[in-house]
């Protein structure tokens, strides 16, 4: 009884294909876990460093401040690039850092030094400002509004979607957060007794200065401190005016006399109002305030949007007489239509590659073999995509549709190595020829930051794709052999050998 070849790995044909299946249960199971975004939400951390000069002329300007800060700046660690704009009366500067730096320690060094230095600019310039040009680490995108309208005052309509509708959706798992305005803002009114701070000796100027030295955070600098055989560490100083953790008016001091310390609330009675209305919005005659609903980062959009639309349909539901609710904004549609035209391409392509490879070997198994391979390709790499936190967008899927060809070229040497060779010593080919594509998608890791920032994952997607294509072509596709049969086949050449070596033996 003649032997059957075995093909596969160390392992056994059964254990192999059990690995494999339960890989692809695996990876069918990540699906919903995807991060789904329309574009990519990388980003560039980045300050911008602001400031006026009243009545100052462009050149003047340039060479006084800008200059000046940008030479300061060049000390920071972590740059990648400084780009200044100034005009008259002002300008501001840029400063892009390194991808991983932690920004918010750049801000407090890049504050410390500008104002260890204020003493270098022109009397008249105002202190620069400082602003972190990056979103949240969590925060993904805006992907849900709506407009909540009632026939009650804006004010009440904002403190129903504050303590009821903006907790509710808090809940939903993926939200970021949920902001609320377009109501009229609320300010803190002081009236002052004239006669009390004359009896004191004090004037409405130093109620001002006591509020503003209260609420006042100011960063002083800061200082290094170096440890003989250890690393640099950098203490950063900020002056508070209040230690404590809640705020009350009645702990600010204005004044003393008579040995007494007289507080804000002993001159002044203080009480939260409304705002008096710059504008007005209306819809159908009704006070309307505004919802926003942000994701978090490397969460399914579609997913957190869903569950998003049946917490507010339950509260629709719930409102009182006069109330609705209406979605002025959904950026998961768009999202929507471009996935599925991306996935119809994608599959549309598939199909095309399978009816070539149908064309070619004429053969229903042989078409089985190359489309379990492609299936298990797929989702195995989703595990590698969830476990990499790679986001799914335009980019991603084109990178996955790109390789879609080398993956059935993978599969089909393999399967036609071994059915006329009878061994997978093809292998050290494939890996070759795959190693060289990767090689040349690694170029993109090594470009400029705002160019690897889009084309990250597109890259990182098509190198997942491949090196799981060269393991299923190495471990899976040995194993499917032995489990489904193909018929031997003899090329022409072999043929004429054999009629040859027949004639021979006459």
């Amino acid at each position: 009884m003649k032997k059957e070849a075995h093909y596969s790995s160390f392992l056994s044909t059964f254990t192999v294909n059990i690995i494999f299946v339960m890989l692809i249960i695996v990876g069918a199971a990540m699906i919903p876990l995807l991060s789904l975004q329309l574009n990519p939400t990388r980003y560039l951390p980045s300050i911008t460093i602001s400031w006026s000069w009243p009545e100052a002329p462009v050149r003047v300007v340039e060479q006084e401040v800008t200059t000046t800060l940008e030479g300061i700046l060049t000390t920071v660690t972590g740059v990648k690039k400084i780009s200044s704009s100034t005009f008259n009366e002002g300008g501001n500067i840029t400063v892009e850092f390194d991808r991983n730096v932690d920004l918010r320690a750049k801000r407090f060094e890049v504050a410390s030094l500008l104002r260890e230095s204020g003493k270098r600019l022109p009397e008249r310039v105002s202190f620069p400002v400082i602003s972190m040009n990056m979103p949240s680490n969590q925060s993904g995108s805006t992907i849900l509004s709506f407009q909540l309208n009632g026939n009650a005052s804006s004010a009440y309509i904002y403190n129903l979607a504050e303590e009821v509708i903006k907790p509710a959706i808090a809940l939903v798992e993926g939200v970021y957060s949920v902001n609320v305005y377009g109501a009229t803002p609320q300010e803190w009114e002081v009236i002052y007794d004239q006669a009390k701070l004359a009896a004191i000796g004090a004037s409405s100027s130093a109620i001002s200065n006591a509020i503003n030295n209260y609420l006042l955070e100011r960063e002083l600098g800061g200082a290094s401190e170096i440890v003989t055989g250890g690393p640099e560490k950098r203490t950063y100083l900020t002056l508070e005016g209040n230690s404590s953790e809640t705020f009350s008016w009645d702990r600010i001091p204005v004044a003393k006399a008579a040995g007494r310390i007289i507080h804000l609330t002993d001159v002044a009675q203080i009480k939260l109002q409304d705002q008096r209305p710059q504008s007005y919005y209306r819809i159908n005659g009704l006070n309307t305030v505004n919802i926003n609903v942000s994701a978090g980062r490397n969460v399914n959009n579609i997913k957190v949007a869903e569950g998003v639309k049946n917490v507010m349909e339950r509260i629709r539901n719930e409102l009182p007489a006069g109330y609705s609710i209406r979605t002025s904004s959904d950026n998961t549609v768009y999202l929507k239509e471009e996935i599925s035209k991306n996935i119809f391409r994608s599959v549309l392509s598939v199909i095309l590659l399978l009816l070539f490879v149908l064309a070619i070997s004429r053969e229903f198994k042989y078409l089985l073999i190359i489309t379990i391979s492609l299936v298990a390709n797929i989702l195995i790499a989703f595990i590698f995509y969830y476990l990499f936190k790679l986001e799914i967008h335009l980019y991603s899927l084109a990178g996955i549709t790109v390789s879609f060809g080398i993956i059935i070229n993978n599969t089909i040497v393999m399967t036609d190595h071994i059915r006329f060779q009878k061994n997978r010593k093809v292998g050290i080919s494939l890996l070759a020829a795959t190693a060289t594509t990767i090689g040349a998608l690694i170029v993109i890791f090594f470009l400029d930051e705002a160019s690897k920032v889009t084309l990250t994952d597109f890259a990182a997607v098509v190198i997942i794709n491949l090196s799981v294509s060269l393991a299923v072509a190495l471990f899976f596709i040995p194993s499917l052999l032995e489990k489904i049969k193909l018929a031997p086949k003899f090329n022409a050449l072999a043929i004429r050998r054999k009629r040859r070596v027949a004639r021979f033996s006459e």
